[in-house]
């Protein structure tokens, strides 16, 4: 039996390129070798994402790419960067909205993760601005969370597993502030379930 195929466009910021690990560590590369065990092949489209990017890099510098390309599955995953630059909540929504609209409209199937919670890590001060980390990122997340539903996506829940895996030194990469491999891992086991039933598996 031929072997189902699909062009994954992963989309965001430095979670999606995974910032601070090897590209075959990443969370993107992980989910591609376990489907290429199921028959599934996931052919990875070189992302634009890049650490830094904020919903309005998305739409100026990452849209244009979505609409260039023919992709089966995109994930989106993008707004750590507003929080950090104190973009505010209805700018966020505004711009989140708009993106999920225009990828759901250009692919066939669309994966939204929310924002790990950073709080943990050793360089979260350089971010906070005296503000709670958890507090705002979860915010975030809640706006994440409706206007998804009302796109009928689902999301994973990445905010909750980071808090789980805590603050210890192994889930965080060398640069203090990223995930590590190891942190990816659980990201790519926690993503599995969602793209499980895209792919029906």
């Amino acid at each position: 039996m031929k072997a189902k195929s699909y062009d994954f466009l992963a989309l965001g910021d430095s979670y999606t390129i995974c910032e601070g690990v090897d590209f075959k560590d990443s969370w993107s590369f992980l989910l591609k070798k376990h489907y290429f065990n199921e028959g599934i092949n996931l052919n990875l489209i070189k992302t634009p994402a890049q650490t830094g990017f904020t919903t309005f890099d998305f739409i100026e510098k990452e849209i244009p790419i979505l609409l260039s390309k023919s992709s089966q599955f995109a994930s989106v995953l993008i707004g750590v960067n507003d929080w950090v630059q104190e973009i505010n909540e209805d700018i966020f929504r505004h711009n989140f909205k708009k993106i999920i609209h225009i990828v759901k409209e250009n692919c066939e199937n669309t994966l939204v993760l929310n924002i790990p919670d950073f709080s943990l890590s050793s360089k979260a001060h350089q971010y906070a601005k005296e503000r709670n980390i958890s507090k705002g990122l979860a915010q975030f997340n809640e706006i994440i969370k409706e206007e998804s539903i009302l796109q009928n996506l689902e999301v994973v829940d990445i905010y909750t597993l980071s808090q789980k895996l805590g603050s210890d030194l192994k889930w965080f990469a060398p640069d203090g502030l990223h995930p590590s491999a190891k942190a990816y891992k659980r990201w790519a086991s926690e993503i599995q379930p969602f793209t499980d039933r895209i792919f029906k598996v």
